[in-house]
């Protein structure tokens, strides 16, 4: 593809579920370092990059974050319970293979149901491989997050990957930096934290730049599938 494919392909792997997004902040900061005027990281764990400018000031923002499943208890053969960190789909995890971040792999597993479109997330259950309570909490703990663990494939023009929301708006933030050489509207880019569990760093952000102007990039639903309306 015709573009910095290898950049996206990196950036969609990092660790960064909301409300642990250190990883990934550090990730962004070294590829925009080089690149900015000014840069802070605001008490929210917002990454704010300025691009002076003597026009408007316009903020342009995506989120860092991605959506994640916390755990809940560990029962006493090993299985690993979660909740949701944001919109998580029942149906879309199952099967899935997950990481924490100490790296441990687990897949998403669900009980029997006589109804699978009754499905929910406290009828399903993480497998680490553990055979005991004790075995599985010398790898994951009660609070522990992870994420789908899934590399991104390029097929022609086309991605896949689960974390597109909001990586790629970050991977464009990134690319439009590095070629803004001289910047005519005072730019400040945002790369905010919490987003999927109620727009956190966003909101704090904006009143913060003030902006005359802003921009934010992420993903949305589409036209183009069968019945989509």
């Amino acid at each position: 593809m015709d573009f910095n494919s290898q950049l996206l392909k990196d950036i969609v792997k990092v660790y960064g579920p909301s409300s642990n997004e250190t990883l990934i902040r550090e990730f962004i900061k070294a590829e925009i370092e080089d690149y900015v005027d000014e840069m802070q990281v605001d008490i929210m764990g917002n990454l704010i990059a300025r691009k002076k400018g003597t026009g408007k000031k316009i903020m342009i923002s995506a989120h860092m974050d991605q959506i994640g499943l916390m755990v809940i208890d560990v029962d006493e053969n090993g299985f690993i319970r979660f909740t949701n960190i944001g919109g998580i789909s029942p149906f879309n995890s199952l099967s899935q293979q997950v990481i924490f971040e100490n790296g441990t792999i687990g897949a998403v597993f669900a009980e029997p149901v006589d109804d699978i479109s009754k499905l929910k997330l406290e009828n399903m259950y993480i497998d680490i491989g553990a055979k005991s309570k004790e075995e599985a909490e010398e790898k994951v703990n009660v609070g522990d997050i992870c994420i789908y663990h899934l590399d991104l494939v390029e097929n022609d023009n086309v991605v896949f990957t689960p974390y597109l929301d909001d990586r790629v708006g970050c991977f464009i933030a990134i690319e439009a930096i590095k070629e803004i050489k001289e910047a005519k509207n005072d730019l400040y880019f945002v790369f905010s934290v919490q987003e999927e569990v109620g727009l956190r760093g966003a909101k704090t952000a904006a009143y913060s730049v003030d902006p005359d102007i802003g921009i934010a990039l992420d993903v949305t639903a589409h036209g183009d599938t069968p019945k989509a309306k």
